[in-house]
């Protein structure tokens, strides 16, 4: 090859060279492309994918059945490396009725069957599907958001809720109720972080209420948490009455 040529391929090959060495680091490049959208596919569904699973114990003669509610779940944390796991297990007396689509029929079955209904609340619903005999069930449920509870939120000036805070006040029956129950009583409307907490922490509509009907009115929903927390149930309160412990300070 004379020098002409040479000169000629030189460009040639270090075009061919210059691909070669560009391939990899393009393949590097989409795949990275790739990683990310899967990890952002799987944050984004595991904040929003909850399941879980449920008891029921229907009772001789009672209008109300005990439900237990256990969930298990893992999400990844957008701000640092690494996943962290949560677990919640729940036993409450419920309506029979609450179990929308169920009869005590298929609930009673001597031979047993496979049930599907929902859990209807404010904040979502609970689609459960399992299996019934004799008046004990249990089985699998699956979380829908419902649109109009975050939206109510939202036009309240709360904010717009998370799944998983959603997911979170659906569990523990958060009702719009509540709200419109302590701006009743004359409490500042809470923030949305702090309306988690009082539906998680136990403060209901009934508390509230009951509450009010003894004659107690704190100076904020943050007092109202953690009375709560500090075992001052309804209950407690109508056992101290008899013993002469009425109106006491909060």
């Amino acid at each position: 090859m004379n020098s002409q040529n040479r000169t000629r391929a030189l460009p040639s090959r270090l075009r061919r060279r210059a691909v070669a060495l560009a391939l990899p680091l393009v393949a590097l490049a989409v795949g990275a492309c790739l990683y990310h959208a899967r990890a952002t596919y799987t944050q984004d569904a595991g904040a929003r994918q909850f399941t879980g699973q449920w008891l029921v114990e229907f009772r001789t003669g009672d209008d109300k059945v005990s439900l237990t509610l256990n969930y298990h779940y893992k999400r990844i944390n957008r701000d640092a490396a690494g996943e962290w796991d949560g677990y919640s297990n729940t036993t409450r007396s419920v309506p029979a009725g609450d179990l929308q689509g169920l009869t005590r029929a298929q609930a009673m079955s001597s031979t047993g069957g496979q049930v599907s209904f929902r859990i209807v609340r404010d904040a979502g619903t609970l689609n459960c599907e399992g299996w019934f005999r004799e008046g004990n069930g249990s089985g699998h449920f699956t979380f829908a958001p419902s649109a109009s509870f975050a939206s109510e939120l939202q036009r309240r000036g709360m904010g717009a809720p998370t799944a998983q805070q959603q997911f979170e006040m659906t569990m523990a029956d958060a009702s719009l109720a509540s709200l419109d129950e302590l701006r009743a009583q004359g409490y500042e409307q809470p923030t949305l972080d702090e309306f988690v907490r009082t539906a998680t922490h136990g403060v209901s509509l009934e508390y509230l209420r009951g509450l009010k009907s003894a004659g107690y009115k704190l100076s904020s929903v943050e007092q109202l948490i953690r009375m709560r927390d500090h075992g001052v149930t309804l209950a407690f309160i109508n056992e101290l009455n008899p013993l002469g412990y009425a109106r006491l300070d909060a």
